[in-house]
């Protein structure tokens, strides 16, 4: 049986807690995703090079993941919205109007294009996204058939 797989990039901000960047990677593959690989970073000091006392593993950070999605491209904006309102209940205890959507905010991008998913989306983000479905939900790199 034929069935869709989305491959997109997940984007995390930078201060993104190592602890919650992996409860979004247990949440995407109990949702869906194949696979979730990490995308890490080499950190380089303002400095251009490293203290005597850094050791290589401090100077790698995790900016995201590369995501497999057994399913289509609206299903996965969906999964990833669905995480952001959870964590975003989780940290206010309910209250919509505490949190700052600043930090309910993931980047997903397919190629060179790119969307900001956020939890709530605002009418003009709701338009965004499906133009970005419409863009990607067919073509080779966004959804493919195997």
């Amino acid at each position: 049986m034929d069935h869709a797989v989305v491959r997109f990039e997940v984007a995390l901000p930078p201060d993104f807690d190592v602890q919650v960047a992996d409860e979004l990677r247990v949440h995407l593959l109990g949702s869906g995703a194949a696979k979730v690989e990490p995308i890490r970073v080499r950190h380089t000091p303002a400095s251009g090079r490293p203290a005597e006392a850094e050791r290589p593993a401090e100077l790698v950070e995790l900016a995201g993941f590369m995501v497999s999605f057994a399913g289509d491209l609206m299903q996965a904006i969906e999964v990833l919205q669905g995480w952001l309102g959870m964590r975003r209940r989780s940290r206010t205890g309910g209250d919509q109007g505490a949190a700052d959507r600043t930090d309910t905010r993931i980047r997903m991008q397919i190629g060179d294009d790119f969307i900001e998913i956020t939890n709530p989306l605002l009418e003009h983000e709701e338009r965004l996204v499906e133009l970005f479905v419409r863009k990607h939900g067919g073509h080779a790199g966004g959804t493919e058939r195997s």
